[in-house]
């Protein structure tokens, strides 16, 4: 068997094996083994974490009083920052670099990398009505997507750093601060291109959903003159042709950008130009079909999520086309 030639200690520095040597790779198998080990105990302290904060206080009144409820919550909103702060600076970033390396037990890498993604993601759920948040916006978003290009090679940490950039615009977007301010919209375009590359990839389902909301998020806000918004024909243009994916959550999220971006008058000229009544009447008429073949092939469609899905995606479509019919009238 051909020796591994050279490992990462856990400190960084190279480890170097000779071929041969039973003695070093001994100790080799013996290193491997603990720094397992130890990744699988960050993995569920990680774990742990997330779950604390996805707790849902509502759920623990059944087991817990209501006053218990609420200093979960309270707890939660007190610890969240701080936690957030802790995963970027010596959670992430470190581990950024080391994705894109062929070395062994990347898969380790990889699987913590994930993990970590997966407790900002919860933690800035937890911390999403905090306004102290509101003092670092850049910071913030610009931690998450720097880790992002390395990321996007293992689908699940794509898929949660995305959910993290999705989780800052949300936020960013319940205390009304103009986005495009504070986030560039050259990041809209890369991941509007990477958006383009994943469409009609069925395994990248949660991926496309997340990057539909991100782009959904930043294009909501009208124009100005500092933000004129000039990238949003090419966006809409590729959101718009994922009306035609054959899954539901793609289609359903693509239709949230549609309603939240020109719902109002301000992009009425992209809507206009881009015939944008004309595709939406046929997707419309699409959706129908699969509605009427999703009921046909379920014992109770009222039980079935994506006929109701479907069908609720049929009803404020068709709504939001006669709104706009009569705005141009």
């Amino acid at each position: 068997e051909e020796a591994v030639e050279e490992a990462v200690m856990e400190d960084g520095t190279e480890m170097s094996l000779a071929a041969g040597g039973e003695e070093t790779m001994g100790a080799f198998s013996l290193w491997m083994a603990d720094y397992c080990a130890f990744c699988d105990g960050q993995h569920v302290a990680l774990e742990v974490l997330t779950n604390f904060f996805l707790l849902d206080e509502e759920q623990a009144d059944g087991v817990a009083p209501n006053q218990l409820a609420q200093q979960t919550k309270k707890l939660k909103e007190r610890l969240a920052l701080p936690a957030i702060e802790l995963l970027l600076c010596h959670g992430v970033s470190p581990f950024a670099e080391s994705l894109s390396q062929s070395r062994p037990l990347a898969h380790v890498w990889r699987m913590r990398c994930g993990s970590l993604l997966r407790a900002l993601d919860a933690c800035c759920n937890a911390f999403s009505y905090d306004p102290a948040l509101l003092a670092t916006p850049t910071q913030l978003w610009e931690s998450f997507y720097g880790i992002l290009g390395e990321a996007l090679k293992t689908p699940e940490v794509a898929s949660s750093a995305c959910r993290c950039l999705w989780t800052v615009c949300r936020h960013l977007s319940r205390k009304n601060v103009y986005i495009p301010e504070y986030v560039s919209e050259k990041h809209m375009e890369q991941l509007c291109l990477l958006l383009k590359e994943k469409s009609g990839l069925t395994g990248d389902t949660d991926l496309q959903v997340a990057l539909v909301g991100v782009l959904s998020a930043y294009y909501r806000h009208p124009p100005k003159k500092s933000c004129p918004l000039g990238g949003l024909v090419s966006v809409a243009n590729v959101v718009v042709a994922l009306l035609f994916s054959p899954t539901v959550a793609v289609v359903d999220e693509a239709l949230n950008f549609v309603f939240e971006v020109f719902g109002e008058s301000y992009h009425n000229g992209v809507f206009i130009n881009q015939k944008y009544s004309q595709k939406l009447g046929m997707v419309h008429g699409r959706l129908q079909k699969m509605l009427d073949t999703q009921v046909g092939s379920v014992a109770n469609p009222a039980e079935d999520a994506e006929a109701g899905c479907l069908e609720a995606a049929c009803t404020n479509l068709q709504a939001f086309l006669e709104y706009k019919a009569q705005e141009h009238e």
